[in-house]
């Protein structure tokens, strides 16, 4: 059972995780707007993506633990 609440905690920080990082991708992204040469922007983006798919690999690998 406890497992299983574990698990549970898990997945609200990983969503939240997530949540936070689209935040940081669209404001990164509004940014480029203004200034589609800074680097610090495209830094920014790229761990973006990079965080993002981390995070699908978590979710995808939840999903196959469950199946």
């Amino acid at each position: 059972m406890s497992a299983n609440i574990d698990n549970i905690k898990l997945r609200k920080h990983v969503h939240k995780i997530n949540n936070m990082v689209t935040i940081i991708k669209g404001n990164a992204e509004l940014l480029s707007l203004e200034d589609s040469n800074s680097d610090e922007v495209k830094d920014i983006l790229m761990c973006c993506e990079q965080i993002q798919e981390i995070i699908q690999r978590i979710c995808d690998q939840e999903v196959g633990d469950t199946h």
